[in-house]
Order: structure tokens, then sequence, then C-alpha cells
């Protein structure tokens, strides 16, 4: 009985540990990726941007702007639209925004956004000087989501960019969203602590 309750004992730790390290590891983790490109600094006023569809329903828990360095202290207004051009998410996003944060080489601000499954665009407006990522080579996006092209739009402030493309490029990254239907870090840290928990009691039930 005693070997038992021992065995039960590790076995709920350790699938414990798993669940919440993949919890972890899944958390916060913005729809598309890219390979390649260049860092560059603008040279116009405009906004950039990509089209993508939304394959199902989606909640988007932040707004992003990519930075890696860390550096780029300009704020950004991160919009997206429907494929219409009607705006439904909009957010600051930065150095100085109000809840922003940076983590994993991006600003991040925290929203609420419902996205029914259909077209949209998700842009940002950059200022003369402030970076981007340009001519990205290949692009991977969560299955939720359809990367369709880049969009820009010259523009002094932040503007519907529709499907204004140039270049035969993968991408203009800077903005970007993440999900948020993974359970956050703080919830994860609980869960972790309750299987832990659980297996102490085992133990303990072993000893008496």
């Amino acid at each position: 009985m005693t070997s038992s309750l021992l065995q039960t004992s590790r076995r709920v730790l350790f699938v414990g540990l798993l669940i919440t390290m993949w919890a972890f590891a899944a958390y916060a983790s913005p729809v598309v990726t890219w390979t390649g490109g260049t860092y560059v600094q603008s040279s116009w006023q405009q906004t950039v941007g990509w089209s993508f569809t939304a394959n199902q329903t989606i909640s988007v828990s932040d707004l992003e702007w990519y930075d890696p360095s860390g550096t780029n202290l300009l704020q950004h207004v991160v919009d997206i639209w429907t494929g219409s051009g009607v705006l439904v998410g909009t957010a600051c996003v930065g150095s100085g925004c109000a809840g922003s944060s940076w983590a994993a080489g991006y600003w991040q601000t925290p929203v609420s956004v419902s996205l029914a499954a259909g077209p949209y665009d998700i842009a940002g407006w950059v200022d003369v000087g402030d970076s981007f990522v340009w001519f990205g080579s290949t692009v991977a996006t969560d299955p939720s989501i359809t990367f369709n092209m880049p969009v820009f739009l010259h523009s002094t402030s932040t503007a519907f960019p529709g499907s204004n493309t140039c270049c035969g490029s993968i991408g203009f990254f800077g903005p970007n969203f993440t999900e948020g239907t993974t359970p956050e870090p703080a919830t994860m840290v609980l869960f972790g602590s309750g299987i832990i928990g659980l297996a102490g009691v085992l133990r303990r039930k072993i000893n008496l």
C-alpha cells in the first residue's frame, strides 16, 4: 500500500510539473514569427503591418510592437481593422504607454478584443527614423490565423492600409498580437503549487 501511494505521489508531481512547464512555454506567444529581414529605420511616415484571416473566433489579449533591443523609445499606435476598414482594436504600445511592458523582444499592451472569423489588417504607425523589420523571408503563424501579405500606407498618422503592398516581401514586421486562450503565468504558478501540495499530502499519508 505504501509503495502504491509513493508511486502515485511521484506520478502526480511529474505530470503536474510537465503541464506547468508546457503552459509557461505556451504563454504570450505572438501569433506570427518570421525569419530573415533587416531591422531598419523608416525613411517615411507610414503605417506598416500585415493582413491575415482569422480561421476561428479569436480572443486578443495583447497588442505588441517588435523592439528586440528594447531601445526604440517611440510610442506606437497599433490597430486591428476588419478587411473593410472598420477599427476593432487599438492600443498605445511602447515605452511610456500606460500598461505597457517589454518581454521577448516586444513591447506589449493588454487589450480585450474578440475577432470573429474573417479578414483583418494589423498595423502600426512609424515616424521617420523609427524601426521595423523589412523583407522577412519566411513566416510562420499560429493555426488560428492565416498570414496573407504585408501592408503599408504612407500616412501622417495611423491609417487603414487596406491591401496596399509592395516589393514582393514576406512582411513588414513591427505589430503583432497574442491570443488570450492560454492561462497566465500567475495562474499556472498557483496550479503548479497545488500539484506540489497534493504530492506532499500523499507523502504525509505514506509516513503515517
